[in-house]
């Protein structure tokens, strides 16, 4: 066969898919903040703050200045984020051409009860060529 031949008449396509679910259960992230534990006072932040007059003669608009005053205020050491726990995370993807048809998938489950938590994977590829040489079909499992 002729390899130019065999590069101009490729036909190409190709899909995925990528689907999860949340577990019930979450752990907790305490994320620190700028300036966390320090207060308006530490920070010198004004109490006050004026607003300078708006007057425009020509459309009929005098706004006298205002005085606005910023209540006291303490920035929290560390933000709490409660982060779920992954419960199933599925990922899977196909490629098909005229000489050759790829498929795969990739499946992580968390299991997670009062007194343990295990997690399963199970992973498949298979690929199918007119080219038998280039065949193959992989399967696997395991679980920790």
């Amino acid at each position: 066969m002729d390899l130019e031949f065999l590069t101009e008449s490729l036909l190409f396509s190709s899909e995925d898919r990528t689907r999860y679910s949340l577990n019930k259960n979450s752990f907790l992230i305490n994320i620190p903040l700028p300036f966390g534990g320090r207060s308006s006072h530490d920070r010198r932040v004004p109490q006050t703050v004026k607003t300078p007059p708006l007057v425009m003669e020509s459309m009929g608009i005098s706004v006298p200045s205002q005085e606005h005053r910023i209540p006291t205020f303490t920035v929290p050491e560390s933000y709490p984020l409660h982060v779920p726990l992954l419960d199933t995370l599925e990922v899977a993807a196909n490629v098909y051409s005229n000489y050759y048809n790829w498929t795969a998938a990739y499946t992580l489950a968390n299991s997670t009860t009062e007194k343990a938590s295990s997690i399963r994977t199970t992973y498949t590829t298979k690929a199918d060529s007119i080219f038998e040489l280039l065949s193959y079909s992989v399967k696997g499992k395991n679980v920790c």
